[in-house]
């Protein structure tokens, strides 16, 4: 979760449980039960105004982690656009180095007789040994020669040699040696031939021994160079997903749960073009381009909001603290009024034109309240008033010719070592918000009651309590 998702959870859980404050703060004002839970409530409620305050601070500040979010999407949005221009650039590289179409083009531009660039070398290579074959066939004649099919003597054939002799052909010695002579130096001649176009075959075939090594070693290299490439084009799409996790951006062209190299051989399997890749490509960062922005804006709004947000909350909370500042001023008052007035003429009277004074001041405060939270919560320390002074009023007009009879007020109920914690009960999935009574800075500091000072629950109980023994004296 990040910083300001943790926020925000705060402050929501911190409002919820302002509301139940409100609920709870009614509850109290009408328990007749000793008073202490309602200063904790009290003060609970200032609490939770500081700890919103506090909050908001964490999210507008101008160090704070709404602008650090935004510029951290913003830092992210441009990481993701260079990430996905060496994605698109790495992809067209491996394209380039990719052999099977560009040997196959290579192929279709030669023929097994032309260089690569169309020319042809070609070797020279002379012949000895047909000077003096041809001199032999002249001298002989070619119809007396292994070349006619009649003429394929073997040895012990030579008896037949006087029928198969052509009456041109030489009989005397010295041109049947000539002829012996031609033949040897064809023989030697050709050999001599043969054994050159040997040398010059074994060199072609080194030749090509040489281009076939040379060729296999290029391909290993330049599949070498392409797994390279395709390695720098898994870091850099990983290294993208996991901006795009981090951001929460939906991809919806791949599954969750398939890995970049799934991906990846997904592609070689499918044989996407490079093309179609960058295409891909491209979608997938126009999808995650609108979704920033998208969060951007939203994070902005968020910031102006709160930012406003802000000067309402320290309004209500100097406004609650107006109100339980007069609520206890009246306490404190009525204390004294108690102890000066009580039993003497028109006192009842004068309690009541002060708990009206106090009324016209919450009033006041309720009308400048611009949240149903705070106009709730004056709402009922305004109606708890109201109620004691018609219980009074009820009391002047039931006994204008007798004396108000004074009972020993019980005081108000400890609610607890200010080094305590203190937590209102009020429900079992309230947030984790401890509240600390030595801990409550900037707060309505806790006023520890007098033992004779009333609660405005006891005015009531004090109330009831004379209109009855009025009613049995009556």
């Amino acid at each position: 979760m990040s910083k300001v998702d943790h926020s925000l959870q705060q402050r929501e859980e911190i409002t919820n449980y302002l509301q139940t404050l409100v609920q709870a703060h009614k509850r109290a004002l009408l328990d007749d039960r000793d008073g202490g839970d309602l200063y904790q409530i009290r003060e609970s409620i200032s609490v939770c105004f500081d700890d919103l305050i506090q909050i908001n601070d964490t999210l507008t500040s101008h160090n704070g982690i709404l602008r650090e979010e935004v510029e951290r999407i913003k830092g992210a949005r441009l990481e993701i656009l260079d990430l996905s221009t060496k994605q698109i650039g790495l992809i067209r590289s491996r394209e380039e180095w990719s052999t099977s179409d560009k040997m196959n083009k290579f192929r279709s531009d030669i023929t097994p007789h032309s260089g690569n660039d169309g020319t042809v070398d070609n070797i020279t290579i002379p012949l000895h040994y047909r000077g003096p074959m041809n001199k032999y066939i002249e001298l002989v004649g070619a119809s007396n020669t292994t070349l006619a099919s009649q003429h394929d003597l073997q040895i012990g054939d030579l008896g037949k040699l006087d029928e198969l002799t052509d009456e041109r052909s030489p009989t005397d010695k010295s041109t049947m040696f000539s002829s012996l002579e031609y033949l040897q130096q064809a023989q030697l001649a050709s050999d001599s031939d043969i054994k050159s176009l040997e040398a010059t075959l074994e060199s072609l075939k080194r030749d090509q021994s040489f281009i076939e090594r040379e060729l296999k070693r290029q391909i290993v290299l330049i599949q070498s160079r392409k797994d390279s490439i395709s390695s720098d084009l898994e870091i850099v799409t990983a290294t993208k997903r996991d901006l795009f996790q981090k951001l929460e951006i939906p991809m919806p062209s791949t599954e969750p749960s398939e890995s970049v190299a799934k991906r990846l051989l997904n592609m070689v399997i499918k044989d996407e073009s490079a093309e179609q890749q960058i295409h891909d490509v491209n979608d997938e960062l126009s999808l995650a381009i609108e979704y920033i922005d998208m969060k951007v804006t939203a994070l902005a709004d968020q910031l102006k909001e709160f930012k406003d947000a802000s000067s309402e909350l320290l309004t209500q909370k100097e406004l609650w603290a107006q109100c339980t500042h007069e609520v206890l001023s009246l306490e404190d008052d009525l204390k004294i009024k108690f102890s000066e007035h009580m039993g003497k003429p028109h006192s009842t009277e004068l309690i009541i034109n002060t708990i009206q004074s106090t009324i016209d001041n919450l009033e006041d405060i309720q009308k400048r309240c611009s949240t149903n939270v705070l106009s709730s919560l004056t709402g009922n320390e305004i109606a708890t008033l109201k109620k004691a002074c018609g219980i009074l009023s009820e009391e002047v007009e039931g006994s204008m010719s007798s004396s108000v009879k004074t009972e020993e007020i019980s005081p108000l109920g400890n609610f607890g070592d200010k080094n305590n914690n203190v937590r209102v009960a009020l429900s079992t999935s309230q947030p984790e918000v401890s509240l600390q009574v030595d801990s409550l800075s900037s707060k309505t500091a806790h006023q520890t009651r007098s033992p004779v000072s009333p609660s405005l629950n006891e005015i009531n109980r004090t109330a009831f309590r004379q209109k009855a023994t009025r009613d049995k004296t009556d």
